[in-house]
């Protein structure tokens, strides 16, 4: 199941984009 694997780590890569690019601007408006 290499397709059910590859949309998983794209899934993981999304969502981890998602909370850097997120958190990414606030820690720098804090700093």
């Amino acid at each position: 199941m290499d397709v059910n694997d590859d949309a998983f780590f794209l899934n993981e890569r999304v969502v981890l984009g998602f909370f850097a690019s997120g958190l990414a601007p606030t820690e720098g408006e804090l700093i």
